[in-house]
């Protein structure tokens, strides 16, 4: 099973705890070494989280152990910025506002990258519950997740951009700087001024793109919430379904349904066994009849010829009867014919 995903805050990665040593703007000359100490004694103390929850939190607070650090080091530089004059100063200040718009865009990557690993967590959740339940074609849950990977697209797409942004902006910097350099001769108090002008400008800009990235941001939490929803909707679904299989009364009934279904191939295998055996039969019958049809044919064409033999030997006699019959008329009509007696004046001899 995958486990389940941490509870995401809306609009952000989930709240690390807070460290009272990192709350100070300032720290003692002395803070330094503790905090290394404490960086030792956390690494070497701790265990490796196991759980994506346990990853986030010990991201956080190394986060915040390298704040506080770089804050410490930007500390103890500072007096020696000081003493370099106006000059230096007024150089510091884009290096501070470059690195920090640089946090920003860090954290928003990070807060995308956040998000879109709580969309895979809970797109692999839905997805489990979904194949457990049986239901993965329906059409909602395919919408939902076309959904899903369509924002992580966005999401992506939108993390190069800042990547892109990123970039720019440092080429940007190398240009100015680069021109700084080069016009060394110039006001620097004019030149700083003109850098604060074209930094607020850019800082307008940036918190313009920062507000479409929060609003993506919120969507996504707002997807993140409905799946949410979706997968414990699910869940208490898969926890109904296996209290009813784990029932007595429903094993009960999936004994006597495979019963019925054992009963019904049995009686399936006799019935096409019946069937296999009547279409033998019917194949034997036909096969039977057309030898019965065949010797018939041949008989009744034997009884045709002897008909015709027998009729012409009919013809035969009844023309040799009809002979003889004349024949005997004949002989009976002379036999019983008077003899004729001589005519007078006849001469003997003729009579």
């Amino acid at each position: 099973a995958v486990p389940a995903p941490p509870t995401p805050v809306r609009g952000g990665p989930p709240a690390a705890a807070p460290r009272a040593q990192s709350e100070p703007p300032q720290h003692p000359p002395s803070r330094l070494p503790q905090l290394i100490d404490e960086i030792t004694a956390h690494l070497e103390a701790s265990a490796l989280p196991v759980t994506a929850e346990g990853w986030l939190q010990e991201t956080a607070q190394l986060e915040l152990f390298a704040e506080e650090m770089q804050r410490l080091i930007a500390e103890h530089q500072r007096p020696e910025q000081r003493s370099r004059g106006g000059g230096g100063e007024a150089a510091g200040r884009p290096d501070s506002a470059r690195r920090q718009r640089e946090l920003l865009v860090l954290r928003g990557d990070k807060d995308l990258r956040w998000a879109r690993q709580q969309l895979r967590n809970c797109e692999r959740e839905h997805a489990h519950l979904l194949q457990l339940l049986g239901i993965g074609s329906s059409a909602a849950e395919q919408q939902l997740l076309a959904e899903l990977r369509a924002t992580e697209q966005e999401i992506e797409h939108e993390q190069r951009r800042q990547k892109q942004l990123a970039a720019e902006n440092r080429l940007r910097e190398r240009g100015l700087a680069r021109a700084a350099r080069e016009g060394g001769e110039e006001d620097g108090n004019a030149r700083a001024l003109q850098q604060i002008e074209r930094l607020e400008k850019e800082l307008g800009v940036w918190d313009m793109k920062n507000g479409s990235l929060e609003r993506q941001v919120q969507q996504v939490g707002e997807q993140l919430r409905r799946a949410e929803e979706s997968r414990e909707s699910l869940s208490r679904r898969e926890q109904h379904v296996a209290e009813r299989l784990g029932s007595e009364d429903w094993q009960l009934r999936l004994a006597e349904q495979r019963a019925q279904e054992e009963r019904a191939h049995s009686e399936e295998a006799s019935l096409r066994a019946e069937v296999a055996e009547l279409q033998g039969r019917r194949r034997r019958a036909a096969k039977a009849h057309e030898r019965q049809a065949r010797e018939r044919a041949r008989a009744l064409d034997g009884l045709q010829a002897q008909q015709a033999e027998l009729e012409a030997r009919l013809s035969r006699l009844e023309a040799t009867e009809r002979q003889l019959r004349r024949q005997l008329r004949k002989e009976q009509l002379e036999r019983h014919q008077p003899p004729q007696r001589p005519r007078p004046g006849a001469p003997a001899a003729e009579a």
